[in-house]
């Protein structure tokens, strides 16, 4: 099973966010990708809500950001998707260099 893809573009020049209902393609899937089409890395934030807007527990949920520009939300062995629920994604261009370190 492959995930579903969504393309989104920048929401103000800096940012990205991306509400998105979940379905039942989605389930099956097992993720969703959403690539907001820029060459750099992001660091994002996830909620998930149900229907009725109750947040729901990401406890083993994946949330990856190693490919540039794209933000995964996928299952875990706890956490699954279902039909109904809306996710809402910001993401902002990370910055940050972990791989440099300073040594004193």
């Amino acid at each position: 099973m492959a995930d579903t893809i969504l393309y989104r573009g920048l929401t103000n020049g800096v940012s990205f966010g991306h509400k998105y209902v979940v379905t039942d393609t989605d389930v099956t899937n097992g993720g969703i990708q959403i690539n907001f089409q820029v060459s750099y890395p992001l660091a994002a934030s996830v909620i998930v809500t149900t229907s009725a807007g109750v947040n729901v527990p990401l406890v083993d949920a994946t949330i990856d950001c190693s490919v540039a520009g794209i933000v995964r939300i996928a299952e875990g062995s706890t956490f699954a998707l279902v039909a109904g629920y809306i996710l809402i994604v910001t993401a902002q261009r990370d910055d940050s260099d972990l791989t440099r370190v300073q040594n004193s």
